[in-house]
């Protein structure tokens, strides 16, 4: 059957309570379908860096997410 996971699985799965973390890495590790929505939703609640090189190296969106080229 098909599984779909909301933004607090991709959370959970980098929080501090175990139990949670346990959880929602095996939910992950099966491979559900996850929507764009729900993926930008985790970034902009985890990430603060993005690496591309295909974006300016270095440059900052909204003050917070910070763009690096790996291999400028």
């Amino acid at each position: 059957m098909p599984v779909f996971v909301d933004t607090n699985i991709g959370v959970y799965a980098f929080g501090q309570d175990v139990a949670k973390v346990e959880r929602a890495e095996a939910i992950l590790e099966a491979q559900p379908t996850v929507s764009a929505q729900v993926i930008n939703e985790f970034l902009n609640v985890w990430c603060d860096t993005l690496y591309s090189e295909d974006l300016e190296h270095r440059r900052v969106f909204e003050g917070r997410l910070t763009v690096v080229n790996p291999f400028a």
